[in-house]
């Protein structure tokens, strides 16, 4: 199955009971409707600029959700409460814009339900319940400067700051050849990449007051908006002063800062010679802004994300291990003699490059070895003790790292279910997935008249029909034709478009009662057909009343226009759904039927009891034939074993 075109979000189906038109190419509606499907573009691509407002899409609210089930918001299938919905949908349009109305009937606010699923919500998000916020020039700097998938004016800045980074990172690799740069040099190539960094700091510093948190960083969004258990009652608005100093206190914005340090305080000291040699060392931290570009941006989030919640770990670690090393090293002070051991910090540093695994290969004053058996015994505790202690943060820390992980998983799993949902017209969902049922759809070339035999068949399609679902729907859909006569070799595939409209009667427990009809249209790239066409639609046997006969399949009448695209105008095949779960009938075939009063004369019950007295004398004369048989067995069992007797002492007296 195709669409027609390859737009999978074009609107190409009607609201429940509206009517598409029927006719060929010649019908101005379908010509319409053809223009309308041509002209959509396929998904929605960023622009040469960042965009003038802030949008509340599907993928903000399904995270959104998400977030209220990780913390226990919902209820287990994903359900939440009206209020609860509201209260979080209200803070987070107030990171924002604290007036910005809503219009919370569209959410489903409305029903007598008080629970809303995701498709309720997001019902809501696609009748714009939520206004677009309008971002102004600073929030629109700040995202080229900061977010490459904002625009490809922000993409085309990305890869100039890059190219930047990597002449600088260069330059100062060079640098350390003598040979090559036995003085200073290239330093107006040096310059050129500083200051283009300080215009890309300087810029950034200069909108971060102005520039609402909320548009820059959808992490921090949501946090604010479902904050956990604890500090629901904070506040999401933000001071510039506040703004300034969280884009301040980001370590990447320190890194940058202190990359373009060296240079200004070189330049504002003149001739004065200052070591910063280390200070400009730092600008190769400026690197790790490649990372960001590229596919390894989640993988630095993940490593990122674990390293911050495993700094508990981290602390009982560092702990366990100063205690370790300030016990031991006492004891080392006052058993050993050696210079090592001399002083408790020497003792003590001696057995911390012991603790941390390959330093004593490397540090100073880790030399000597116990000399007393105290001294041997405590060092032989201290391995065993050391393997015990770095066992445990790494095992933690591989757990959260797998944790971590998994919940990146979900979450890209998460955007993408998102995408393909929005790349869907919401009337159209049934045509796109594949729990659809199809029928099949035949177009063959016809000879003569409309009464005449099939000709040359020219291919086979399946066509879905929404026969499961329980709201009406009509759309126009496009099936490729396969195993024909007039198969293609190259070339485009042989199709041909019908409407397909389903008004249900009843669908319920996989059950369905309603009406199927099914319009063909026009075929595409029928090449081989050099006449009319005829199309044919065959229901599977079951999904009728009658189980076979006319009332599965359909055939159309010849076909006008062009033979590579032939036109069937006005004729539509109807067709009565039936379809049943065996549950139904089975429950009532189990019903019991009422009893019907039973009459009977004097004759017939005189009758019945002659009956039951012969059966009983029937049943005695065979009780008296088992006795007589029981009595005649007992009697030779009793001769048997008398015999059996005698013969026992016949042979002892014959011993004796």
């Amino acid at each position: 199955l195709k669409l027609r075109p390859a737009c999978v979000s074009s609107l190409r189906s009607t609201s429940a009971g509206a009517a598409l038109p029927v006719g060929g190419m010649g019908t101005p509606g379908y010509e319409a409707m053809s223009e309308e499907l041509t002209e959509e573009p396929l998904g929605d691509s960023s622009g040469w600029l960042p965009p003038t407002e802030f949008e509340f899409t599907t993928l903000l609210f399904r995270e959104l959700l998400q977030r209220m089930q990780q913390l226990g918001y919902t209820q287990k299938d994903g359900k939440v409460h009206v209020s609860i919905f509201r209260r979080y949908v209200r803070r987070l349009v107030n990171a924002l814009d604290t007036e910005l109305p809503i219009n919370w009937e569209a959410f489903g606010g409305n029903k007598d339900e008080v629970w809303l699923t995701w498709k309720d919500i997001r019902q809501g998000v696609v009748a714009r319940a939520v206004p677009d916020v309008p971002v102004h020039f600073c929030e629109r700097l700040l995202q080229t400067l900061e977010d490459p998938s904002s625009s490809w004016l922000a993409l085309f800045n990305s890869v100039a700051m890059f190219f930047c980074i990597i002449v600088s990172v260069g330059l100062v690799i060079i640098q350390s050849y003598k040979s090559i740069c036995p003085k200073e040099c290239h330093s107006e190539i040096e310059s050129l990449c500083v200051l283009a960094f300080s215009f890309d700091f300087v810029a950034r510093v200069s909108c971060a007051p102005f520039s609402r948190h909320a548009i820059a960083s959808r992490d921090w969004h949501l946090d604010v908006a479902v904050p956990p258990p604890g500090r629901t009652n904070t506040s999401v608005l933000m001071t510039r002063l506040h703004r300034l100093g969280d884009f301040l206190s980001k370590p990447l914005n320190i890194v940058d800062f202190i990359a373009i340090l060296p240079f200004w305080v070189q330049l504002f000291a003149g001739n004065r010679t200052i070591p910063l040699a280390f200070i400009r060392s730092l600008r190769l931290i400026r690197f790790l802004r490649v990372i960001k570009m590229g596919k390894f941006n989640a993988t630095l989030q993940v490593l990122g994300t674990t390293l911050a919640r495993s700094t508990q770990s981290v602390y009982v670690l560092l702990i366990y291990v100063g205690l370790t090393c300030t016990i031991s090293g006492v004891v080392f002070n006052e058993m050993e003699t050696d210079d090592n051991f001399s002083t408790v910090p020497r003792a003590a540093w001696w057995v911390a490059a012991r603790m941390v695994p390959g330093m004593h290969k490397g540090a100073n004053w880790v030399t000597g070895k116990p000399q007393t058996v105290v001294g041997a015994a405590l060092l032989t505790v201290l391995f065993i003790w050391k393997g015990m202690l770095w066992i445990l943060p790494y095992a933690q820390i591989g757990n959260m790292f797998k944790s971590v992980w998994k919940e990146n998983e979900e979450m890209m799993k998460l955007r993408a279910d998102v995408k393909l949902e929005d790349s869907r017209s919401p009337g159209r969902v049934w045509v796109e997935e594949g729990g659809t049922p199809t029928a099949t759809v035949e177009v063959w070339e016809s000879t003569g008249s409309p009464g005449a035999e099939r000709g040359v068949l020219v291919g086979v399609g399946a066509v879905p029909v929404p026969i499961l679902e329980e709201t009406e729907k009509t759309a126009v859909v496009s099936t490729d034709l396969w195993g024909g006569a007039t198969q293609p070799w190259v070339g485009s595939t042989p199709s041909v478009d019908l409407q397909v409209s389903w008004k249900p009667a009843e669908v319920k427990g996989g059950g369905s009662r309603g009406s199927l009809t099914v319009t063909p249209l026009r075929g595409h790239n029928l090449g081989g057909v050099s006449k009319s066409a005829r199309c044919g639609v065959t229901i599977p046997l079951g999904l009728v009343p009658q189980q076979a006969g006319p009332g599965h399949s359909w055939q159309s009448g010849l076909s006008t226009g062009d033979a590579d695209s032939p036109v069937w105008e006005g004729q539509t095949g109807t067709f009565s759904i039936a379809l049943s779960t065996g549950a139904a009938k089975k429950d009532k075939d189990e019903v019991k039927k009422p009893a019907k009063p039973v009459t009977r004369s004097f004759e017939e019950t005189k009758a019945n009891v002659q009956k039951a007295l012969m059966l009983l004398d029937a049943h005695e004369r065979q009780l008296g034939d088992l006795s007589f048989c029981a009595k005649g067995i007992s009697e030779r069992t009793a001769a048997v074993e008398k015999n059996m007797v005698h013969s026992q002492e016949h042979q002892s007296a014959a011993s004796l």
